[in-house]
């Protein structure tokens, strides 16, 4: 733990020596090795107890020091959350507002479904096969959220209604049968589309995390519009991610509250339509 800095600059990240260094005005510091190893330093004040110290701990953990371990370990990140049938080999991401993604996670828990892993998940290439693997950071929703599903969370600190959510857990790696994008549903739109052509393109290009939570192995393909001198194959590369990610079974779900019932159960359907999920 260190003593807690004036909170006069935005966080800032060390990528370029042997250990990377984040630190963040307010909450402390993490520090990832070329192997993933995370250490935590939490700011601590002198009327800090060890409650809120731990909250600070967990704070950094699991929002940037999990994270930044996968990407130096050469994961891509997704925006996205990971679920899937727990009696299966395969996984679904969801795409969207945390609200509406939080939504739609709960009723596929109540359904059989588990969850692997939160906004982001660690993604990573086997072949063709695109495989999301599980992170441990908890499951966090609003109180009002876990209340109208009638789920009982564990408050994770005082000064916010934020709470973890105790749902069934998938702690291996999975791969990913189809990408469902989802937000709440306005009058006269339809509650469920696949997608096809430039829509699936699109939703493909914009599914990693780039910036600080790009892997290191693949940084610069970010920069070779900017730079003449860049390796092509960079653009080559990313551009492949793409095509292969358009590949996969996407979907569209535009879900209202009073009909959401409704909603994932054509979610499912369309799901158990698809080749390689289970």
């Amino acid at each position: 733990m260190t003593d807690a800095p004036a909170a006069t600059s935005g966080p800032s990240l060390d990528r370029d020596a042997e250990i990377w260094v984040g630190t963040f005005p307010g909450l402390g510091s993490v520090r990832v090795h070329p192997d993933g190893t995370v250490e935590v330093a939490a700011a601590v004040r002198p009327e800090d107890d060890r409650d809120t110290v731990e909250m600070r701990e967990r704070a950094l953990r699991f929002g940037w020091g999990e994270p930044l371990s996968f990407a130096r370990r050469g994961f891509r990140l997704a925006h996205g959350a990971a679920v899937g049938p727990v009696a299966g080999d395969s996984c679904m991401l969801l795409l969207g507002d945390p609200h509406d993604v939080a939504i739609v996670l709960i009723e596929l828990t109540l359904n059989g479904w588990g969850v692997l892993g939160d906004r982001p998940t660690p993604l990573a290439w086997d072949g063709q096969v695109l495989t999301a693997h599980p992170r441990s950071a908890p499951i966090v929703v609003s109180k009002r959220r876990a209340a109208k599903a009638e789920l009982a969370g564990t408050q994770l600190r005082g000064d916010t209604d934020a709470v973890a959510l105790d749902l069934p857990r998938i702690n291996e790696p999975r791969h990913v049968a189809a990408v469902v994008s989802m937000q709440m549903r306005k009058p006269d739109e339809d509650a469920f589309t696949p997608l096809s052509g430039h829509e699936r393109f699109e939703t493909a290009a914009g599914l990693f995390m780039r910036g600080a939570l790009w892997p290191e192995v693949a940084r610069r393909s970010v920069e070779v519009e900017a730079d003449a001198d860049a390796d092509p194959g960079d653009a080559a590369a990313m551009m492949a991610d793409h095509l292969a990610l358009s590949r996969l079974p996407a979907a569209r779900l535009r879900f209202d509250g009073a009909t959401k019932d409704d909603d994932v159960a054509a979610l499912l359907a369309w799901w158990h339509t698809l080749a390689g999920s289970s």
